[in-house]
């Protein structure tokens, strides 16, 4: 009976992996062009380190944004200081103080301070290439566009941590999101670089989140509304800075995946729901935390299996083998990266299940006391480089490949590819 469980788990797992590559292969991302204005908004909370580059990029963008709001909540330190600093140099900006509330509620605050078409949401260690907005504006000519999750990469300083981090965004976070707006069924438009429309946005109930993943939630509202479309765009490329130590990034990852599941529950109407969305997309994505938190129970029953029947269990690994290697190496070649990357997936993998298994133990006793903290502050360490260094462009630069057809799988492999993914 076990046997026949794990067969079946496996059958479920490479058919959510075929929908995944088929799906990725058939993406196109948005086609560029003039969009409506984009009014920016950064939430901060003790963001002094950072904030003034954030805004000096900002101030490059070409388009530039229609108004620009930052929504200083409560910090200690000197971020509306430094933010009221950047006026000279970005004179459509306007600094708002409030008491400590929480991201979501500086996120409405600052919403309400605009009047804008459309709203870019960007966290204020954020800094975007000089034409992100406009490719995160141009979907919106579409009427039924109800929001646009952007391209976020991690900026580096060298660490192992940082690297990893890096590996990750490509091979999973950008992978999973072509193939999940080719199915119209993104989970997320990361609250590092994203932008709604603002009547779909103000219908859906805005950023107003009793959860810790208040982007994930807006996204999922839009979703709700069953007539708005959520694209990526991966043209619209913004640098982040990413947890530099292991602890840090423990406390990130608990933040996500305590707001991620607060979400599941929160939307479980949708499971079974809106197409791609709640048949194949949030399945997935709980069944992917989960079982990250559950790696020794997964290598134990695998273990089982493997002394029941060696044969299949062989035949098993290899296929998820292959299809961990394929999906990893298409998601590098559709970033612009030489297949030699792929000497990053073991550690990757290993270090990342480890890891989660120490986050769902937090997690899951986190939820089941009721205890859920505000602001989860990471050190903040800075960007490498200075906001207009050549370094930093060229961490932004559009990469040469894409997903998209006409691409046959052994022309990507090979390195060869049909459509551009410049702007």
């Amino acid at each position: 009976m076990l046997d026949a469980l794990l067969q079946l788990a496996f059958g479920l797992a490479l058919l959510h992996w075929l929908v995944s590559l088929a799906a990725a292969l058939r993406f196109r991302p948005p086609p560029p062009g003039p969009g409506p204005a984009v009014a920016v908004l950064v939430p901060a909370f003790n963001e002094a380190q950072v904030i003034e580059g954030c805004l000096r990029r900002l101030a490059a963008c070409d388009p530039p944004p229609h108004e620009v709001v930052v929504v200083d909540d409560g910090s200690t330190d000197a971020t509306a200081l430094r933010a009221e600093a950047a006026r000279p140099f970005l004179p459509q900006l306007r600094v708002i103080r409030q008491p400590n509330r929480g991201k979501a509620a500086a996120l409405d605050a600052a919403l309400a301070a605009t009047r804008a078409p459309v709203v870019a949401v960007l966290d204020a260690d954020t800094w975007l290439a000089r034409d992100a907005l406009g490719h995160l504006a141009a979907p919106f000519r579409d009427p039924t566009v109800g929001a646009v999750a952007g391209r976020v990469r991690v900026g580096q300083r060298g660490q192992l941590v940082e690297a990893l981090q890096a590996f990750e965004y490509v091979v999973a976070i950008d992978f999973a999101r072509r193939a999940q707006s080719a199915l119209n069924a993104i989970v997320t438009v990361p609250g590092a670089c994203g932008a709604f429309r603002r009547a779909t946005l103000t219908r859906s109930g805005g950023f107003a989140s009793p959860t810790l993943a208040e982007d994930t939630d807006a996204t999922l509202r839009v979703h709700g509304l069953g007539d708005q479309r959520v694209v990526y765009q991966p043209r619209a490329i913004a640098l982040t800075e990413a947890p530099a130590g292991w602890r840090d990034l423990f406390r990130q990852r608990c933040r996500w995946t305590t707001g991620n599941l607060q979400c599941l529950w929160r939307h479980r109407r949708l499971l079974g729901r809106r197409g791609w969305l709640g048949l194949w997309a949030l399945p997935g994505f709980l069944v992917g935390h989960l079982a990250m938190g559950s790696t020794p129970l997964v290598l134990a029953l695998a273990v089982g299996f493997a002394a029941h029947a060696p044969a299949l269990a062989v035949i098993w690994s290899l296929l998820h083998l292959g299809m961990e290697l394929t999906a990893a190496g298409l998601a590098l070649r559709a970033d612009g990266r030489r297949l030699a990357g792929l000497g990053w997936l073991v550690p990757q993998r290993l270090a990342f299940a480890g890891l989660y298994v120490a986050v769902f133990a937090v997690v899951a006793r986190r939820l089941a006391r009721q205890r859920i903290p505000g602001w989860q502050k990471l050190e903040r360490l800075g960007l490498p480089g200075a906001p207009a260094s050549a370094h930093l462009e060229h961490q932004l630069a559009p990469r040469p490949l894409g997903l998209q057809p006409p691409v046959s799988l052994g022309r990507l492999v090979e390195g060869q590819h049909g459509v551009d993914d410049r702007p």
